[in-house]
């Protein structure tokens, strides 16, 4: 299932834990082919309990793996490569919709590996490991989590009727994070199956965990706004959220936040220009800076692990529909292509 495609947006409400609640939210998800950012769709239902299931991690569904390209670091890790999902367009309405893969490349462009084959189920929003010797994604709407040779994909158990997507490491390894794409809501599970799945808050989307694995950026709105904004959460371990905090502040759509490395800038995307761009805001000043000017549409930005540069995915809708990922400078200079071919999309990149 293609989530960039199908996905409109839904309604979000914000509430923490620790006996702290926010006002009622919505909450954006565009669609991959439409050239203005969707309208909300229906609030998620807002079931903090699921069903849990009881079985331990399972393999995924065994599929081809290709090496990847060889690089100079040990494990073939973030500071070398940006994993994503990749998709080739469809030419003849018989197709059908095409299944998604995971592929990694040099920042540079070389060494594309493509790490998963599967042609029966879709591979997407993955997600390096800190350690940078794993990868979470989604598989045919199952969490997993995988070697990064396309290796050893065990999945995760949640709840029979999960719907999980786009999830975020917390910096110690132990934990992940995700929304579901149904509920609207905000998860936290153990990266080895153990414990209880948690509900981080009954809805949200697009969790970003801080460097300092405190916190949670995530997207959200109050219940005046039509739009989503960035919020911040802190988060325990246990999965005990408090002091939630608005980052952005816009009538139109912020979204896809990610955190720099040192934890005081994070950046998102926005169509507060008319079409999409990507954005950062200082944490602590607040301060907006618009990074990209482009008549395309701009996306899902990435920092690089030394905070110098930032991946994004650049969408064009006209001639050549394709969807490509790009790098820039952090303060929005030095645009240059990573990955792009016509007629392929390439999304979620994660640096």
């Amino acid at each position: 299932m293609e989530v960039r495609i199908l996905l409109a947006l839904a309604v979000v409400a914000i509430i923490c834990g620790c006996g702290q609640s926010s006002s009622p939210a919505e909450q954006g998800k565009k669609e991959g082919a439409a050239e203005q950012s969707s309208s909300p769709a229906e609030q998620g239902k807002k079931e903090r309990a699921a069903e849990q299931s009881s079985s331990p991690p399972e393999r995924c569904e065994k599929e081809g793996a290709a090496e990847p390209g060889t690089e100079s670091d040990q494990h073939g890790i973030q500071n070398g490569k940006i994993v994503f999902d990749h998709t080739v367009v469809n030419t003849t309405p018989a197709s059908g919709v095409p299944s998604a893969d995971i592929w990694t490349v040099n920042p540079n462009g070389r060494n594309r590996a493509q790490l998963t084959t599967s042609s029966r189920q879709s591979d997407e929003a993955p997600a390096w490991s800190p350690d940078g010797r794993q990868i979470a994604f989604v598989s045919d709407e199952k969490l997993c989590v995988m070697n990064t040779d396309g290796s050893n994909k065990i999945e995760l158990p949640l709840y029979k009727t999960a719907r999980p997507y786009e999830p975020t490491w917390s910096p110690d390894g132990d934990r992940i994070a995700f929304w579901d794409y149904i509920k609207v809501g905000l998860y936290m599970t153990h990266t080895d199956g153990s414990g209880t799945l948690r509900a981080l808050t009954p809805s949200g989307s697009r969790p970003a965990w801080s460097p300092d694995g405190d916190r949670i950026a995530f997207e959200g709105s109050s219940g005046d706004s039509y739009w989503p904004d960035i919020y911040v959460m802190n988060v325990s371990p246990e999965g005990d959220t408090s002091e939630l905090q608005q980052i952005t502040d816009h009538p139109l759509m912020e979204g896809e936040p990610s955190w720099s490395p040192d934890g005081t800038e994070i950046a998102f995307y926005s169509n507060r220009a008319g079409r999409q761009g990507i954005y950062k805001v200082d944490v602590n000043s607040l301060k907006e800076t618009r990074l990209t000017h482009s008549p395309l549409f701009d996306y899902d930005p990435t920092w690089s692990p030394d905070g110098k540069q930032i991946a994004y995915m650049k969408k064009r809708l006209a001639r050549g529909t394709h969807a490509s990922i790009y790098k820039m400078d952090s303060d929005g200079s030095n645009s240059t292509p990573v990955f792009e071919e016509e007629k392929m999309y390439a999304y979620d990149p994660d640096w």
